[in-house]
C-alpha cells in the first residue's frame, strides 16, 4: 500500500485529530471567506472556508501574497456557471497558473514555474506560525466519493480527483484516483472508488484534493470546475464479517488468478481490479461464487481487487500480484 499511498497523496499531509467528523465540510462551495485588497494582499480573493484555523478546502491562493511573488488567484467562486444540483448555488473553478517570476526568488525550489490548481480538504493556520494543514478528522469508512465537474484542458492536460483515508499517526488504511483527460463542457458526475489496503482500523481523517492539471507536467489555463461533493458510507459491519470470506489463487499468480467465495451461496456478485495507480483494470462478474480471471493481459506488479454486491456496495476488499 505504500506506493498506492506515495501515488495519491502528493506531499507530506499534516493531519489534525480532534472532533471527528463523517461529512465532507462546505460541499456545495457555499460558504466562502473574504481577503480584501490590501497590505501583503494586491488583489482581494475569496477562498471556500470559514477563514484562518478553521477546517474546509485549501487553496493556492495565499501565493497572489506580495511576500510570495503576487502570482495570479487559482480557485475562484464561480456564480456564473453554478451546478444545477439543488442545494448547491455556487461552485468551485480551479485554474492551473504560472508563478510570478519574483516567487523563485524565496519559494522557487519548492514550486514548480507553472503550479496546479488546487482545491483540498483542510485548513490554514497563522499562528504560532503559518502552515497549510491538509486533510482533517473523519470517522466514517467510505466506499465512493462522489462530485460534479466540467473539465476544459489545455493541451494533454490531466485533471484528477484524489482521495486517501488515514487511520492513527498517518497509517493508510484507503485510497482512491479519478483522472480526467478529455473535455467536459456539461456538468457529469464523477465517482472515486477507494479501495481499502486492510478492513482492520478505524478511519479518522480523511484528505480529498482536486487538481486542475497533471502533477508532473501542468499546462497553465487548464480548469476544473467542482461542485456538490458527498461520499458513499460503507457498511462496516460486511467489511469485517466477510474480510476472510474470499480465497484467491494462485497468488501470485502468472496467467490466471481465481477467486473462490466462501459466504452466501447463489448471491450475485461483482469484481473489480485496479492496479497500484488506482487505474480500474476491468469489472468481472462472479458466478455460483466463483471468478477466473485471465492474467495475461496484466503487466508484473501488485493489484488490488473490490468485491462488490450488486449495488455497488463493498464487500471485501484485497490483493494479488502478477508474476512472468
Amino acid at each position: 500500500m505504500k506506493k498506492l499511498s506515495a501515488f495519491l497523496s502528493a506531499g507530506a499531509f499534516v493531519l489534525m485529530f480532534g472532533a471527528v467528523r463523517s461529512q465532507i465540510i462546505n460541499p456545495c462551495f457555499d460558504t466562502w471567506i473574504h481577503q480584501p485588497a490590501g497590505g501583503f494582499y494586491p488583489v482581494a480573493y475569496d477562498d471556500p472556508n470559514m477563514g484562518p484555523s478553521n477546517n474546509g478546502w485549501l487553496t493556492l491562493n495565499i501565493t497572489s501574497s506580495s511576500i510570495l511573488g503576487s502570482s495570479p488567484l487559482s480557485v475562484f467562486k464561480d456564480s456564473v456557471s453554478p451546478t444545477p444540483f439543488s442545494p448547491c448555488n455556487y461552485s468551485a473553478r480551479i485554474l492551473t497558473v504560472p508563478l510570478t517570476h519574483s516567487t523563485n526568488s524565496m519559494m522557487g525550489k519548492y514550486l514548480p514555474d507553472t503550479i496546479i490548481g488546487l482545491l483540498a480538504t483542510g485548513q490554514g493556520v497563522l499562528t504560532p506560525s503559518p502552515k497549510l494543514i491538509f486533510g482533517y478528522p473523519f470517522g466514517t469508512r467510505i466506499t465512493q466519493l462522489y462530485f460534479y465537474y466540467q473539465y476544459a484542458p489545455v493541451s494533454t492536460d490531466t485533471a484528477s480527483a484524489r482521495i486517501v483515508l488515514r487511520s492513527h499517526y498517518g497509517h493508510t488504511l484507503g485510497a482512491g484516483i479519478l483522472t480526467v483527460t478529455t473535455t467536459v463542457s456539461s456538468w457529469t458526475q464523477g465517482t472515486v472508488n477507494i479501495v481499502y489496503d486492510s478492513a482492520a482500523g478505524k478511519v479518522d481523517s480523511i484528505d480529498v484534493v482536486f487538481s486542475s492539471s497533471s502533477w508532473h507536467k501542468p499546462h497553465a489555463g487548464s480548469q476544473f470546475w467542482i461542485d456538490n461533493v458527498t461520499t458513499n458510507p460503507a457498511s462496516e459491519s460486511n467489511l469485517f464479517v466477510k474480510a476472510n470470506s474470499v480465497n484467491v489463487y494462485p497468488n501470485p499468480a502468472t496467467s490466471q488468478v481465481n477467486f473462490s467465495i466462501a459466504a452466501n451461496p447463489g448471491k450475485e456478485y461483482m469484481l473489480e481490479v485496479y492496479d497500484m495507480t488506482g487505474k480500474k483494470m476491468n469489472s468481472y462478474t462472479v458466478q455460483n461464487n466463483f471468478a477466473a480471471i485471465s492474467t495475461s493481459g496484466y503487466a508484473p506488479g501488485l493489484y488490488l481487487y473490490r468485491l462488490c454486491d450488486r449495488n455497488g456496495e463493498q464487500l471485501n476488499i484485497g490483493k494479488f500480484s502478477v508474476i512472468r
